[in-house]
């Protein structure tokens, strides 16, 4: 006897089998079927390496951020140690 299910859910452990008559069962075969990987898109390649570069670009962009992020911070500092205020400094 040979079963075969597509349903990724199936339990093989709650598979029960029962014969009437005169039969006699020598074995039961659980096979689970599932569809292999379609095809990848032409497109896919392309994707994947624009994200990758999307993804370089934003650590740079992050990177010049909180450099002049810590310089202006440097900046206000020093103009305190000396006493200058301005009226467009960050706080």
């Amino acid at each position: 006897m040979f079963l075969k299910t597509y349903h990724p859910y199936f339990n093989a452990n709650s598979l029960q089998v029962r014969i009437k008559g005169a039969a006699t069962l020598n074995a039961a075969v659980f096979s689970l079927n599932t569809p292999g990987p379609g095809p990848e898109s032409p497109r896919a390649p392309v994707l994947r390496d624009s994200l990758v570069l999307l993804g370089d670009e934003f650590a740079r962009i992050r990177d010049e951020q909180d450099v002049l992020t810590n310089e202006d911070q440097l900046i206000i500092q020093k103009m305190a140690q000396i006493g200058v205020t301005t009226s467009s400094s960050k706080h």
